[in-house]
Formats: structure tokens, sequence, C-alpha cells
């Protein structure tokens, strides 16, 4: 007679866990089991425990094999089950005495092909619990469920996991679904999407019955040994499955939420080092359907905004980077503000040769309006600025726009490379590199999550990608004042009213340094600055808190002393009223002290 339920376990080098699992099973309270134990070569002593163990109990049959992976041993394991059910386990967990037989009798009381049950995380380290994983209420109140019950989070609910689910074995059979062997890394993706997917009635229990180990940074070895293309391939095969399985539902906004969470938990745990590469790699894994789903837009997907002053010398390179742009799904729309030199020129034979550029000619008006004018007939999904004197990496649009849409964001915030222009040396400025930025710091966060270090955050409109849509349903524009150093009102009203912002400290931009530049030529634009200081410190307070607004005032206020005590004596002299104005002013109308070393500049300089 067949037996109740097959336990399939891989097992490989996990000698240190394998008595607790095996005990654990074989003195489960259902005793009409078999237990599979594929040994997949393991090198330690598990061949030894195994053999000990099928002594004691011969519901115990264990098959070695060369090493061949996780997915290619429960294959086996799974060829070879003679069960009404199988669960596929892991060696070096452990299980509650009831497991089975409660998971068996749910199955047999609703019919189902698969019953879902939770687990606790089982600390290796503490050795103790440490958290318990439930399965959402609505659905064990509702259990069993047909798969349309579950809707949208189809996906998701059940973690793509196989050991927290008894199969019926015959189910499996009948759909032909086995583990990837082709993604040894992602091989529990594909069979943990195919058998929900293509199951008709799902059970979902109450109780967990697993512990699963959590061993020290396995989350984060096990992304490592995962690549995007292991994943994205997986992905890919499971959907084209489920789609030739002709399932009554929309399959589409279902896979697609798995897809993106899929993708986020393995962008939570990959070094920033591998981040671009493996960005820019996924649309060559991930199925067509799928790519589009998740990151198609309406064209273009990036309007870049090039304001062109007299930058004849350094627009080449920058549009250069442009037009060679790994993402080509882009508008550049340059804007000639009033060059006396040949810029125009040379904009035009660029346009000549890529119709996505556009002109816009416009007497000389400053940064401020000339982006303001692009943005009028920008139609990009998202915006990046760029400097005509910079230029941007050639996977500067891409890496931004699939980060982006992945997490949804309003803002990007993103690295520069600095380089001299007269030698070309190359070197870190940390304001540029986002060094604010803690370790393992929350993907997405608004201003509320970092006004302790608020001043850290670089105020640049180059080194920010924005959600173009988020800019026009919160009426963000550009001053209409001929001023330097504009980035910063635009950018802190941006930052206040933004509710989805990431960082990506990945260098994408490379940013020229000269003396010709604006904003590095502070002894022509001190009095410019002292205006910024006082627009931007009055949009923050309509929208800041008041740790967050102490925290701009006062470091507003000191970094204007210290720009101010770098200038030549002589322009100290000529801008002294403007920085005495300025203090005057904030302090009138916020009524914060400002540092001592300051107050003492003020009572000087009045004296």
């Amino acid at each position: 007679m067949s037996p109740k339920v097959s336990v399939v376990i891989p097992v490989y080098n996990a000698s240190a866990y394998l008595p607790q699992c095996l005990d654990t099973i074989l003195l489960q309270t259902l005793m009409d089991i078999e237990v599979i134990c594929v040994n997949d070569g393991s090198t330690d002593n598990s061949s030894e425990v195994l053999a000990a163990y099928t002594q004691m109990d011969e519901r115990l049959k264990v098959i070695h094999q060369e090493n061949a992976g996780a997915a290619v041993a429960r294959n086996r394991g799974m060829k070879e089950a003679t069960g009404e059910y199988i669960i596929f386990l892991d060696a070096d967990d452990f299980f509650a005495a009831d497991m089975l037989e409660k998971m068996l009798a749910t199955a047999q009381k609703d019919q189902s092909d698969v019953v879902v049950c939770g687990w606790w995380q089982f600390s290796q380290n503490e050795q103790k619990v440490v958290r318990q994983v439930k399965m959402p209420d609505e659905y064990i109140q509702k259990s069993p469920l047909e798969r349309q019950d579950i809707g949208n989070n189809l996906f998701l609910f059940a973690a793509n996991v196989p050991w927290n689910k008894l199969i019926r074995l015959d189910f499996l059979k009948k759909t032909a679904i086995r583990f990837d062997e082709q993604a040894r890394h992602a091989d529990d993706v594909f069979f943990g999407l195919c058998s929900i997917g293509a199951a008709q009635k799902i059970s979902v229990m109450l109780e967990p019955f697993i512990y699963y180990r959590i061993h020290s940074n396995s989350q984060t070895a096990y992304t490592k040994e995962t690549s995007v293309s292991d994943l994205c391939q997986t992905l890919s095969r499971a959907y084209l499955y489920l789609k030739e399985c002709d399932l009554p539902f929309d399959l589409l906004p279902a896979y697609i939420n798995r897809v993106q969470s899929s993708l986020l938990w393995f962008y939570s745990c990959l070094p920033q080092s591998k981040m671009k590469a493996s960005l820019c790699s996924i649309q060559n894994y991930l199925h067509s359907d799928l790519y589009k789903a998740l990151f198609g837009s309406r064209l273009p997907a990036v309007s870049i905004i090039v304001p062109v002053y007299n930058a004849a010398k350094f627009l080449p390179e920058c549009l250069d980077s442009c037009i060679h742009q790994t993402l080509e799904d882009i508008e550049i729309i340059c804007v000639n503000d009033g060059s006396t030199d040949n810029s125009l020129d040379i904009l035009q034979q660029y346009a000549r040769r890529d119709k996505r550029i556009k002109i816009i000619t416009q007497e000389n008006q400053g940064l401020p309006i000339s982006r303001a004018n692009a943005m009028k007939i920008a139609s990009g999904e998202y915006i990046q600025f760029l400097d005509s004197d910079d230029y941007l990496d050639l996977d500067t649009c891409k890496s931004l726009y699939l980060y982006s849409k992945l997490y949804d964001l309003e803002m990007l915030l993103f690295s520069a490379i600095e380089f001299k222009n007269e030698s070309g040396e190359e070197f870190e400025q940390p304001y540029h590199c986002l060094k604010w930025l803690p370790e393992n710091f929350i993907q997405v966060f608004s201003w509320q999550n970092v006004k302790e270090v608020i001043m850290g955050v670089a105020v640049t409109a180059c080194l920010t990608f924005y959600k173009h849509d988020f800019l026009k349903e919160n009426d963000i524009h550009w001053i209409n004042q001929r001023l330097c150093y504009e980035d910063s009102p635009f950018f802190i009203e941006s930052f206040f009213k933004a509710k989805r912002v990431g960082a990506l400290p990945e260098k994408l931009y490379h940013r020229r340094v000269h003396g010709a530049a604006i904003t590095q030529n502070m002894a022509n634009n001190f009095p410019d600055y002292c205006k910024i200081c006082r627009m931007t410190l009055k949009i923050a307070k309509q929208y800041a808190d008041d740790e967050a607004f102490s925290n701009l005032f006062l470091g507003y206020a000191v970094k204007a002393y210290k720009n101010y005590i770098l200038l030549p004596v002589e322009k100290q002299k000529d801008f002294r009223k403007d920085l005495s104005d300025l203090y005057d002013s904030i302090t009138a109308d916020y009524h914060l002290s400002l540092p001592p070393e300051i107050k003492n500049w003020c009572k000087t300089s009045v004296a």
C-alpha cells in the first residue's frame, strides 16, 4: 500500500543539522509516510548519518548522486515518490510533530491540490525563534481557495519556497511541474510559481509547522550566488509554462506583482558595485511581456534637458554621452541660451544626426529659465538634467529609469565622479557621492527619514532623476529669475513634497571641475547664494517639521559663513552686507539662533 505522504529532502553537507531534521520527521504523529533523502554528493559525514538512520527506520530511503544541486535532487526524489501527497523539506530545518498529520487532514478534507502553512524563523546564532510568519488572515478565513479568489496576490501570499507546501502528487505528475534544473540558485522560483498558479484549489492553514533555520548572512550569500540572469530566466520560464496552461483568469497582473517583488528582494541585498550592470542586463533575460508590463512607458522614457551657454569646447563630449545612451527611448532637449560662440552650430550638427535632439534657441536668460523652457516641451516619463560641460555614463538613463520604475520612485538621488578639466584626473567629492547614506538604508524614503542628516543631501538638479508627473502634479517650477545656485529651491520643494525617494550610489554622472563653472565660482556669485538661501528656507518652512527646519536653518547659515570666509579678502568686503542681510532676515523670520561664531561675526560686521 502506498504511503499517505512522501517527504523529499535534498542533503548536501548538512550533517550538523541532519539528526534534528530527521528526528522531527520520523517522529511525526502521522506514521504512514516515506522519507526520501537525496544525498547530493556531500563531502562531510552526511552519508554516515543517513546510513545510521536507515538502520533505525525502514521508512527512510537514501539516494546517492554526484553533486548536481537541489533542483536535480528534488526532481530525483519526486520521481521515486509513491505517496498520495508530497512535501519537499530542507535538511537544515526541523518541524512540529503534528505537521504532516494536520496538513494531510486539511488536504483530504478540502480535496486541495496544495496546502500552505506558515513557519517560524529560527536563528542559528541565537538558538531561538525570532519571528513567526503567518499566512494572511483573509485567506485563512476563506480557505479553501480557488486561484481567482486570491486575485493579484496569487503569487505573493505563499512565498516562493517548496518547504511550506503539501502537494498532491498526481497533480504534479499531471501538470509535469518540476524544479528548474537550469537555474541552479533560483530553482525554488519555478516550482513555487507553477504549483500555485496551476493549482485549482489551495488550502491555507493558520498554524505554523516549520522551523526555518536562518544562518548568519544566509540571504546575502544566497544573493551573491544568484544572478539576475538566473532569476529573470526562471521567472520567464514559469510565466511561459503558466501561459500555456490556459488559466481561467488574467495571469499578467498577478504575475507582474511577483516579478517586481522578486527583483526588489534581489536588489535589496545586492552589493552596490554590481547594481548598474545587473539593472542594465534585465532586458536581456526577462520575457518581453514581463519587461514591457513592468518597465514599459509612454515614449520617450526620459527627457534629458541640457542648457547650453558658450559651451562649444565641451559640448561634443556632453552630446555624445546622450546620443549613445544604452536606453534608446529618450529625447534630448538642448536650450541654446544666447550663446555667442559656435555652440548652436554644434547643436544643429548633432540634431541632423539624431532626430531625438530638439533645440530651443533663446536670448540669454540663465539656467533656471532655460530649464523651465525645456520642461514646457518635455514629454518623457522621467527628467534628467545635464550641464553642457559635464557628461553622462552611457548606462545612466537605463540604470536610473529601471531603478525608478522598479521602486515606483518620484525622485532618485545618485552620485557623480568629479574630474579636473585640465588633467582629466578623477576624484570623489563626498557631497556628490551620497556619503550621508548609512549602510542598509531603506530603499524608499522621504524627508522624514533623513531629517537628521538633511544637510548632507546633495542639493543639485543634475544628480536627481525626477518623475515628470510628480513635478507637474505638485506644481514644482524653476524660479523665474536669473540667479546662480538655482537648484536649491527646486530641489528642496521637490524633496519635501516627494513621498517616494530613492538613492543609488552608483557614479553615473561625470562632473567637470574648472574655473568657468558657475557653481564653482563663489567669488563672483556670492550675492546670488545669499538670495537662494533665503528662498530655499522660505520653501522648506512650509513643509518641514521643527527638527528638520532647524537643521536646515543651521546648515544654510553655517554653509554661507564657510563660503564667505573662503572668499578673497577684497571680495569679503564687497559681500559683507549680503551675508549680514541674510542673517538679519532669517533670524527675524524664523526666530532661531545662529551659532556663536556667526553671532560674533555679525557683531563685528555691524561694528
